[in-house]
């Protein structure tokens, strides 16, 4: 079975979107952080989808989910998820990672 491991700095991505999304909405909250885990176990399964960044670093990868991007390494039993972060942002910098 593939597996999904997470960085700290995820866990903390996720607490602060599902916090932003519960202050309109908790059904939606709970509703999206659902939807991060599957698509996080998706990525799991196929860790070559989304698009190589490897500028920011090495054997990074960026997958697209709603208005959210995951960012992820390929493992050799899965993936480890490194951030979630809206699309919004401008990220460019290797230290976000």
């Amino acid at each position: 079975m593939a597996r999904v491991t997470r960085s700290r700095r995820v866990e903390e991505d996720l607490l602060a979107i599902a916090e932003y999304i519960a202050g309109d909405n908790p059904g939606a909250a709970a509703r999206w952080l659902d939807e991060m885990e599957r698509t996080f176990a998706l990525l799991a399964s196929y860790p070559s989808v989304g698009h190589e960044v490897g500028h920011l670093r090495p054997g990074l990868r960026r997958f697209c989910s709603g208005s959210y991007l995951i960012y992820f390494e390929p493992a050799s039993d899965g993936v480890r998820v490194v951030r979630v972060l809206h699309g919004s942002r401008q990220i460019e910098e290797p230290s976000e990672f």
